[in-house]
């Protein structure tokens, strides 16, 4: 007997629903104990990551699938379907590794992007060319929060507060990481100290305090370069005292603190010179 599709959908209506099932909790998984099992990593890598995440449920999926065929298609039916299950399989494995591929080159074009970014902003000082390269990098994976926090630093620089004030909620969203939540903080308080609010410059240091305390492990994975904002015309043109309380921030965040100036900035003496 010939087995064409429409006698499948009619006869073998129920595999299609197994199926289906199958995909959902499948899905479930992925988001449920894949995605957090990856979060918990660096953010390194992401794309091989996601390749063999793929490739894991695929291999399950697949043994589920001719599992079902051998207990549920009829002997003399088995060859065929298994025949047209093996080219859905063929297509449907080729079509992802063609996509991961794909991604692959993207990523290349990103991580190029980032390091002209990089260089732009560390070493040539050129932070309006810096500011359009990041942009361009976060066109293409718009969940770089570091990228993210470097471009915002860069608002700030150059003054570019509304544009700042537009895209921190962005960066908010796009945080996963200890580390990364005091970057956020910080980026608060940097546009605090910009526009000398001092009030909530000094809230902020308070938020950032009680962070480190309740996450001490966040400090030995926190890297950032305050030197930028150190050699800004904005920033040369604060007070003594307020310049003073960024660079606390900055020996604290980066535990270059003796233990007595810690406990004080700890206490709240933010500006203190000694």
């Amino acid at each position: 007997m010939k087995i064409t599709l429409t006698v499948l959908l009619q006869h073998y209506w129920y595999i299609i629903i197994l199926v289906f099932i199958l995909g959902v909790i499948s899905i479930l998984f992925y988001q449920k104990i894949v995605t957090p099992f990856f979060n918990r990593l660096k953010q390194k890598a992401q794309l091989i990551k996601k390749y063999w995440t793929f490739v894991f449920i695929f291999v399950i999926v697949s043994i589920l699938i001719y599992a079902l065929i051998l207990v549920y298609i009829p002997t003399g039916n088995q060859s065929l379907t298994i025949s047209i299950y093996n080219n859905v399989l063929a297509l449907v494995f080729a079509i992802f590794v063609g996509y991961f591929a794909f991604l692959q080159v993207v990523e290349n074009r990103r991580d190029k992007l980032r390091e002209e970014a990089d260089r732009y902003l560390q070493i040539e000082k050129n932070y309006p060319r810096a500011i359009d390269i990041y942009e361009k990098c976060l066109a293409i994976n718009a969940d770089d929060f570091d990228a993210w926090a470097n471009l915002l630093e860069l608002y700030l620089i150059t003054g570019r507060y509304d544009t700042y004030n537009e895209k921190i909620n962005i960066a908010k969203d796009k945080k996963k990481y200890s580390e990364n939540e005091l970057v956020y903080l910080y980026l608060l308080f940097a546009n605090d100290l910009m526009k000398e609010d001092i009030g909530n410059a000094k809230r902020h240091i308070g938020e950032i305090v009680t962070y480190v305390r309740d996450n001490p492990s966040s400090l030995s994975q926190f890297r950032w370069g305050f030197e930028e904002v150190k050699s800004s015309a904005k920033f040369i043109s604060l007070n003594i005292n307020t310049k003073k309380m960024y660079t606390n921030l900055a020996d604290y965040l980066l535990r270059t603190m003796s233990s007595d100036r810690k406990t004080k900035f700890e206490n709240g003496e933010y500006d203190a010179t000694s």
